[in-house]
């Protein structure tokens, strides 16, 4: 005769061993080569690379508009498990205005890639005329 507790027992078991099968651990932290950071830890060892600013920045730079494009290395997944991990970004700044312009990607070289394209893209004199036509919308 097969008891209560005996089938309880079972019904955890088989629950736990479904858990497992369909629970999909996706790594949220990644260090500066593009690696993740698993394990129980990985939480302290990015924050600790996130402390150190060497590697952090992909690059910097402004355009002869002056609009401020910074590339930098963020490490967390931005993109929440759905897709490739977005650990970079690309932010584009003028002034005290708040990001005109943003950009996330994979790895350090699309990043680089990415930021190149986007300086150029903010070297533009229209874009600098568009800016200011929609900036000056705001004020009316």
């Amino acid at each position: 005769m097969v008891s209560l507790h005996s089938i309880m027992v079972l019904q955890y078991e088989k629950a736990e061993e479904i858990k497992k099968e369909t629970a999909v651990m996706r790594t949220i932290y990644y260090d500066k080569n593009d690696q993740p950071i698993e394990g129980e830890d990985a939480s302290l060892v990015w924050a600790k690379q996130f402390e150190n600013l060497k590697g952090r920045i992909v690059r910097q730079q402004t355009t002869w508009l002056g609009f401020w494009v910074s590339t930098v290395w963020l490490g967390l997944d931005h993109n929440f498990g759905h897709g490739k991990p977005l650990i970079y970004e690309t932010m584009v700044f003028r002034g005290s205005c708040s990001d005109l312009d943003t950009r996330s990607y994979s790895t350090r070289r699309e990043a680089a890639v990415g930021h190149e394209l986007m300086f150029l893209k903010w070297s533009n004199p229209l874009r600098l005329i568009l800016w200011l036509i929609r900036d000056r919308r705001k004020l009316l």
